[in-house]
């Protein structure tokens, strides 16, 4: 595929919309998944702030252009790396499942498939990406709140719903120190890696645990 210059934004817009309405070559969609998997990479590896798009260019063997081809900007690459994470919980959150069950079925979910995610994520906010910068939003800790109630601000000053909300600060909490140093805390602990299945279980059922008022308090 030639590469399209900065110069030829429109054509280049023409190009996305023939491409969406005639399907990717195999060609693009490889060199696509390619800066994907890179900027992935890259991301968790040294942080969103400190990555370039002829970074990830450079790694992918793919020119400058060609990244601006698929996304307009190194915002829009990250939304697209995340996607999948953000699209696997809005699937879990939409179940037809209580709410311990979801909220353990989110959490498995992180356990077995989160961990670049919430690399890229922590990453991040350590470098002092705003919250609200974050694209996509934060589906899992968005679905726990509504199922608990506290969707909305409007409980600020409630000391029960604060005290819920604490707790699923908490929760997440745990779950992301988990995913990232999995093995470093089983080693610490002297669990064998043939252990994890059954601490992961021990890690969730701590968080329905911990969960447990605040999932009463929004029953009741």
């Amino acid at each position: 595929m030639t590469s399209v210059g900065y110069g030829d934004k429109m054509e280049r817009r023409t190009d996305v919309s023939q491409t969406a309405r005639n399907g990717p070559s195999a060609h693009e969609s490889a060199s696509a998944r390619r800066i994907l998997e890179v900027a992935a990479r890259l991301f968790a590896e040294r942080g969103y702030e400190n990555v370039s798009l002829r970074d990830i260019a450079a790694q992918a063997g793919v020119t400058h252009p060609l990244v601006y081809y698929y996304w307009r900007s190194k915002r829009e690459l990250l939304a697209a790396v995340i996607a999948d994470n953000q699209t696997r919980m809005r699937a879990i959150a939409r179940q037809d499942l209580g709410t311990s069950a979801m909220i353990e079925d989110l959490a498995r979910q992180n356990l077995a498939a989160s961990r670049q995610y919430l690399l890229i994520l922590t990453r991040a906010f350590a470098d002092g990406l705003p919250v609200g910068d974050w694209p996509g939003g934060f589906p899992a800790v968005e679905a726990i709140l509504e199922r608990l109630g506290l969707d909305t601000p409007a409980d600020h000053g409630d000391e029960a719903a604060g005290e819920a909300r604490r707790l699923v600060a908490v929760v997440v909490a745990m779950l992301t120190g988990w995913v990232l140093i999995e093995d470093q805390l089983l080693d610490v602990v002297g669990l064998g890696v043939d252990e994890r299945v059954a601490a992961r279980e021990t890690l969730v059922a701590a968080i329905e645990t911990v969960l447990r008022p605040a999932i009463d308090r929004a029953a009741g």
